[in-house]
């Protein structure tokens, strides 16, 4: 996978790590989960796909990083 885009980060506010949203791409290979301590699930889907996995909206940075990025 490549980045195309930046959807926003922010520090996450219990592990004080830097969380990214990147857009990416897929040029090959096999995409993996490399943070399996905060991430159960690594799925690529289609922007209209998102709300069969997340059918709540997300934290509020995430929301607006979609919604000023992607969402209509």
């Amino acid at each position: 996978m490549v980045a195309v885009a930046q959807l926003g980060e922010r520090v996450h506010p219990e592990t004080r790590r830097t969380m990214s949203r990147p857009v990416c791409e897929v040029v090959g290979g096999t995409a993996h989960d490399a943070d399996t301590p905060v991430l159960s699930e690594l799925v690529r889907v289609a922007l209209g796909e998102i709300p069969q996995y997340v059918p709540h909206r997300f934290l509020e940075p995430v929301q607006e990083d979609l919604g000023a990025t992607l969402l209509p």
